[in-house]
């Protein structure tokens, strides 16, 4: 995991980007469907209508880089069901930063004024997302105001983030910590199936590979969760949410609301 101080200065994010909640405000809506990604649901109905035109709906297939470090960033994403994972690359050297889903947006670095990435983009898991040119981007959340109020208000509970995944990381039990992450990405996809890989689990909690592996085969073992073959099954959601630690509950209430005014 990169340094605090590196992550920070990227805060492009992060990184669980845990969380504004999830729980939204009332959707409005694009191409006649409702918003479930976070950031779009905090812009208030009259500004939406003015990004709205700028925003296209597209499937993001797995592994699919959508920006790299030091090129130019293209587009700016805002995950409906995709998750998106995050790395700082150095020579050889690939180091994992985080994942976004449905809470943020990727590219934060282009609303913070970012001339280039600072880390690799790519899909982790595949499903839909709004699409918006980089340039058009910065544009609206210098005229729209509602806009950019939504992206200061992610942008401010994104660091608050930050500093409690930090607090949990050295306070909690590994089991716990699997069990926060296997919530939270299940509350992004909107499903409690989904691909995941033990690897990658452990590079998100921040432990090596057999901590994990322990921490998954408990859960497993008190028939909270089923993992076979890179994919995860969340079998009894209320028993999971009683085997976390107090992190991801407080993350369903912490800075709520968020709605702009």
């Amino acid at each position: 995991m990169l340094c605090n101080m590196s992550v920070k200065r990227m805060i492009s994010v992060d990184v669980h980007s845990q969380h504004t909640p999830l729980t939204a405000p009332a959707a409005e809506w694009i191409d006649d469907e409702p918003v479930r990604n976070r950031v779009l649901s905090l812009v208030r109905p009259r500004d939406l209508a003015a990004i709205r035109p700028h925003l296209k709906k597209e499937r993001l297939r797995e592994h699919r880089v959508l920006f790299d470090v030091e090129r130019q960033v293209g587009h700016v994403y805002f995950p409906e069901s995709s998750i998106i994972s995050l790395a700082s690359v150095r020579g050889n050297r690939t180091a994992a930063v985080g994942t976004i889903g449905v809470e943020g947006m990727v590219g934060l670095g282009v609303f913070l004024g970012e001339g280039v990435s600072l880390v690799r983009a790519t899909v982790h898991v595949p499903g839909v997302a709004h699409r918006m040119r980089a340039p058009t981007f910065r544009r609206l959340v210098r005229e729209v105001a509602g806009f950019r109020q939504a992206m200061l208000s992610y942008t401010r509970s994104l660091i608050a983030d930050l500093n409690r995944r930090e607090d949990c990381g050295s306070a909690h039990l590994v089991e716990q910590r699997c069990a926060r992450w296997l919530l939270v990405t299940s509350d992004r996809v909107g499903n409690a199936t989904f691909p995941l890989t033990l690897e990658f689990l452990a590079l998100m909690v921040g432990v090596r590979l057999g901590g994990v592996t322990v921490g998954v085969r408990a859960l497993q073992d008190r028939r909270l969760v089923q993992y076979h073959h890179g994919h995860v099954e969340i079998l009894d959601r209320r028993g999971l949410e009683r085997a976390t630690c107090e992190c991801y509950h407080g993350l369903l209430v912490a800075d709520s609301p968020l709605a702009v005014s």
